[in-house]
C-alpha cells in the first residue's frame, strides 16, 4: 500500500502559518500585562487585560458556523489574521487602558477565528489516511512557539522597546498571512 503524500505545499504553508500565528500570540502573552502596568493600569485592569482575550477568543467561536456559511474557511482565516494584526498594531498606537482592553477583545476575536479556521483548513488538506500524523505535525508549530516566543517577547519589551515588541508580533502575524496565502488549494475545498 502506497502512503499518501503528507508534506504538500499546502500542508507546509499551513504549518508555517500556524507557527507564525502562535509566535505573535506568545510574544504578547507574558508582556501585554507588563506593558499595561507600565502605563499605570491597576491590578484589576491588568487582570481584565490578561483575561478578556481568552473570553473573546472563545465567544467568537460561537459564530464560526455563520462565518463559514457566508465567507468560507479561507476568508474567515484571513479575517482572523487581519484582526490579529490590527489589534497588535493598536496596542502601541493607544496608551489608554480602555483602548488596550478593546484591542485585546479584537485580538481575541482574530486569534479565535485564525486558530479555528487554520485547523479546519489543514484537516481538509491532510490525506484521510494520515490525518492523525498530520494534525500532530500541524500542532508542533504552536508547541515550538509556546517554548520560544515568550522569552523573545520579554527580551523585546525589556531590552529594546514596546514598539519593537508590537512590531515583531505584527510582523510574524503578517508572515502567517503570507504563508496561508501561499496555499494553492482551490477555494471550493474551503467552503463549508
Amino acid at each position: 500500500m502506497i502512503k499518501e503524500r503528507l508534506w504538500t505545499r499546502d500542508f507546509m504553508a499551513l504549518v508555517l502559518a500556524n507557527g507564525f500565528l502562535f509566535a505573535g500570540f506568545h510574544f504578547l502573552l507574558p508582556t501585554i500585562t507588563l506593558y499595561a502596568a507600565s502605563l499605570g493600569a491597576t491590578g484589576g485592569e491588568i487582570g481584565l487585560i490578561g483575561g478578556i482575550f481568552g473570553y473573546s477568543a472563545i465567544c467568537i467561536r460561537l459564530f464560526t458556523d455563520t462565518g463559514v456559511h457566508y465567507l468560507g474557511k479561507k476568508k474567515c482565516l484571513y479575517l482572523g489574521l487581519a484582526l490579529s494584526i490590527l489589534a497588535t498594531v493598536s496596542y502601541y498606537m493607544f496608551d489608554s487602558i480602555h483602548a488596550i482592553v478593546a484591542a485585546r477583545i479584537l485580538h481575541g476575536f482574530g486569534f479565535g477565528l485564525s486558530t479555528t479556521f487554520a485547523a479546519a483548513i489543514v484537516a481538509d488538506v491532510i490525506p484521510a489516511s494520515r490525518r492523525g500524523e498530520g494534525i500532530g505535525y500541524f500542532g508542533l508549530g504552536s508547541t515550538v512557539m509556546m517554548a520560544l516566543a515568550p522569552a523573545v517577547g520579554l527580551f523585546l519589551l525589556n531590552d529594546i522597546s514596546p514598539a519593537a515588541l508590537f512590531f515583531a508580533s505584527a510582523a510574524v502575524s503578517f508572515l502567517a498571512v503570507l504563508a496561508s496565502v501561499s496555499s494553492v488549494m482551490p477555494a471550493r475545498k474551503f467552503v463549508g
